[in-house]
């Protein structure tokens, strides 16, 4: 049955814009039967339906964001962690997450994994900039919220959700 559903995941669905044709196809799929990429873009395209619609009628956008982890590949982790972030994770920036760069929240030059847990979009000001030459420091909260302290200690939170 997985082969039907991913032959009905129609191209084009990962910029579809959020309106009644995207959520009569996402309520005719039942994504536990999807698996690998078709999932990753069955669910940023229900991330798009909850944040262009009342976000807060989905009470599980952390579930969501698990699941988006859960599917991981070991070629591919950028899409998972770009799912699950879709900005730049600094506080206050807003550059969409495929146009970040993915950073290594151990550092891949201190043999940190390529994992989609410890992957992070970051714009490449903040990447290169705020992160590496200023040398600030963040964590990934339960709530998956950022925390952020600067070379001084201050701490900032980074939420998921829109301003």
């Amino acid at each position: 049955m997985a082969d039907s559903v991913t032959d009905a995941i129609p191209a084009g669905l990962d910029e579809m814009e959020p309106g009644p044709v995207l959520a009569a196809f996402l309520a005719s799929i039942d994504i536990n039967e999807v698996s690998g990429y078709d999932r990753i873009v069955l669910l940023r395209a229900d991330k798009r339906m909850a944040s262009h619609y009342d976000a807060r009628a989905y009470q599980d956008m952390a579930g969501v964001t698990d699941a988006m982890a859960e599917i991981e590949s070991q070629d591919r982790p950028e899409y998972a962690a770009e799912s699950r972030d879709s900005t730049c994770v600094f506080p206050g920036c807003r550059m969409p997450g495929t146009d970040c760069d993915l950073d290594h929240q151990i550092p891949w030059s201190q043999g940190g994994p390529t994992t989609v847990p410890l992957l992070t979009p970051l714009c490449r000001h903040d990447h290169i900039t705020v992160r590496h030459l200023i040398g600030w420091t963040y964590i990934r909260l339960p709530n998956g919220d950022y925390q952020w302290t600067s070379k001084l200690g201050h701490t900032y939170i980074a939420s998921r959700e829109p301003p």
